[in-house]
């Protein structure tokens, strides 16, 4: 499963667990919590599928917000394979900023956690 890590200014706000996606067959994505619970918002274009986590979840979080600490936000993509992480890539503009949430108010919270104050002259 591939692991999706959102970092707001060195934060963890939250992530999204794929599978399936681009094969055409039982693809899901599910959002999550930093704390595993499910998210409160889903992507309309793809089914949840609630599954275990990794067990390496506390160490991504870690990892992805080591990685993405000198961004204002950046989602870091991770797999744990065979008990190791694997980092797969660092994606700055996620569904080029077209991910359609739902519920829809769900886009405005989260682009809510994004501060850019330090950015602007």
């Amino acid at each position: 499963m591939n692991y999706n890590i959102y970092v707001f200014n060195g934060k963890v706000k939250f992530l999204s667990v794929a599978g399936g996606l681009g094969e055409g067959k039982d693809e899901f994505l599910t959002y999550y919590n930093p704390d595993g619970t499910i998210a409160s918002f889903k992507n309309r274009s793809y089914p949840p599928h609630a599954d275990k986590l990794s067990s390496l979840l506390p160490k991504m979080i870690k990892t992805a917000e080591y990685l993405a600490k000198d961004f204002p936000m950046c989602r870091v993509d991770l797999f744990d394979f065979k008990g190791k992480i694997i980092l797969s890539e660092l994606t700055f503009t996620p569904g080029g900023g077209l991910i359609p949430f739902d519920p829809i108010e769900a886009d405005m919270i989260l682009g809510e956690q994004l501060d850019i104050s330090d950015l602007v002259f």
